[in-house]
């Protein structure tokens, strides 16, 4: 009976031995399925996190293009106005020398209406 009981008490250790080991095993891989879905978790994070990062590179992009179009466009329009700029600018000089001209024109009229004027009060003066 001692015998037997030692066997009893010498199985029961290695059930207890072995419920342990089994026990620590399902908490490794417990443990181990739960490291895993928080990597799967960090994963998808990160993939959305990637996904959003190049949608707003691509709009970022997109508006890259449109400012270059549009800087395109005011270097245009720039270059039309310094044209029409340069073409008015002509175009007062010439409006200038023509004023001068007719200005220098009509004083050298006016002269002229003046030597006329005192030549007719000459005579006036000379046949009264």
């Amino acid at each position: 009976l001692e015998q037997a009981d030692k066997q009893v008490r010498q199985l029961k250790q290695a059930y207890q031995e072995i419920a342990l080991k089994l026990a620590n095993e399902k908490v490794s891989s417990d443990q181990a399925a739960s490291e895993k879905k928080s990597l799967e978790e960090a994963v998808q994070r990160m993939k959305t996190a990637l996904c959003e990062q190049q949608s707003s590179l691509a709009i970022s992009k997109e508006r890259i293009v449109d400012l270059e179009h549009e800087n395109q466009r005011a270097k245009q329009e720039s270059n039309a106005l310094k044209s029409y700029s340069s073409k008015a600018e002509l175009k007062n000089r010439k409006l200038v020398a023509a004023l001068a001209e007719s200005k220098e024109s009509f004083s050298h009229i006016e002269n002229e209406l003046e030597k006329r004027k005192r030549s007719e009060n000459r005579r006036v003066v000379t046949t009264d």
